[in-house]
């Protein structure tokens, strides 16, 4: 399975055998998690009467995108005893991704392929030619701009002609060149403390994910250290020390997305801290992640704020928990529209809100509460930290 480019993956299957009449193709996709989809597809055998198009050569090649391919795919046209049918007008078509045909032979061509909306210095998308005295045409073909299994397609058909043939390929992407920020970028965090989201990239040949590239997070800045941390991509063992406490540098390969994801501490003294994540032979300069370490201070009180965007149910009341026993009573509850918002104080460690439709909150505690749980009843939009 080739992941390709968000959810475009693509699988081969080939030589499937086929009786006379309706064939029922089913393909199942099944995750690590055990999701599955399932696909069907009829497939309908036929005998063929009169002249038909044979497949000769050209089929199933593979090189990388945006490159020609090996061997020119070659077709020929014929009676149904065997004998070549000469000057058969021929169109061969990209179906499949955004690749370009060439003719071999340009004195076979049956019109202008440079009036093609699509053409370029490729070739256009749609090729009309015209057999040789052998009955036989063929055209070069350089594949579409994305990589992937069997992603890229051209068809075969003719006037007066049965059946129609395909031709598969298979793209395969360039070496890594870039790396893109994915998340993580721009966080709070106490100062020592993890952050939420892991630090997120993305290695690519420009369109297309480089998958199994070493990508060295590197702090540069603020005394954080970097660890384990989200999904993507596979840590390299460290080599001594405790893997968990973190280290200046570490190294993640990237997945077979593209992607590869650390955690980080942040530094104790607090201010930013800088994270640079680069890979060997890299066009450009590092992706730069900025976290800021924040510092608690016993003589400020913090404060909370969030929207609440609606209640699951209109009307109901919902209660959100702070994990602390230190909560002062709100001060400031404001709405996005005229309707009433009830906001109140449930003891020393809730607060209850009430109403329908979203609005705004915020809070002040002392020094000591910092964390705010989420209940399954608010959709929070944001969660900010201002201390």
């Amino acid at each position: 399975m080739d992941v390709g480019i968000g959810p475009n993956g693509t699988y081969e299957r080939g030589d499937v055998p086929l009786t006379l009449g309706t064939n029922v193709v089913t393909a199942i996709a099944t995750d690590a998690l055990g999701n599955r989809t399932l696909r069907r597809l009829e497939v309908v055998r036929r005998t063929l009467d009169g002249p038909r198009l044979v497949v000769l050569s050209g089929d199933r090649q593979i090189t990388n995108a945006v490159r020609r391919l090996d061997q020119p795919i070659r077709v020929r046209v014929t009676q149904q005893s065997g004998t070549p049918i000469p000057d058969a007008p021929l169109l061969f078509e990209v179906t499949r991704s955004d690749g370009r045909l060439l003719p071999v032979q340009t004195n076979q061509l049956a019109a202008d392929w440079t009036r093609e909306p699509n053409a370029n210095t490729h070739g256009a998308m749609r090729l009309q030619l015209r057999t040789d005295a052998n009955g036989e045409a063929e055209v070069w073909w350089t594949l579409g701009s994305e990589a992937g299994c069997a992603n890229n397609r051209v068809c075969v058909t003719g006037t007066g002609i049965s059946n129609k043939v395909f031709f598969c390929a298979s793209a395969q992407p360039h070496p890594a060149r870039q790396l893109n920020l994915g998340s993580g970028n721009n966080q709070r965090v106490e100062a020592g403390g993890i952050t939420p989201e892991p630090l997120r990239v993305w290695a690519s040949d420009g369109l297309n994910p480089a998958v199994g590239i070493p990508i060295t997070f590197r702090v540069v800045q603020g005394g954080g250290r970097i660890i384990a941390g989200g999904r993507d991509g596979s840590p390299v063992p460290v080599a001594a020390g405790n893997a968990d406490a973190g280290a200046a540098e570490r190294v993640v390969v990237t997945g077979v997305t593209g992607h590869a994801s650390a955690g980080f501490i942040a530094g104790q003294e607090g201010g930013p801290n800088r994270i640079e994540a680069s890979f060997p032979g890299q066009f450009g300069l590092p992706v730069t992640f900025v976290i800021e370490g924040l510092i608690r201070r016993a003589d400020q009180a913090g404060s909370f704020a969030g929207l609440v965007l609606d209640a699951l149910n209109s009307g109901d009341s919902v209660t959100e928990s702070l994990s602390s026993t230190y909560l002062i009573a709100p001060i400031v509850v404001s709405s996005t529209n005229s309707g009433v918002r009830n906001c109140r104080s449930s003891g020393v460690s809730t607060i209850s809100f009430s109403g329908t439709g979203g609005f705004f909150f915020s809070l002040i505690a002392s020094p000591e509460m910092w964390v705010f749980k989420q209940n399954s009843a608010f959709a929070l939009l944001s969660q900010n930290y201002f201390l």
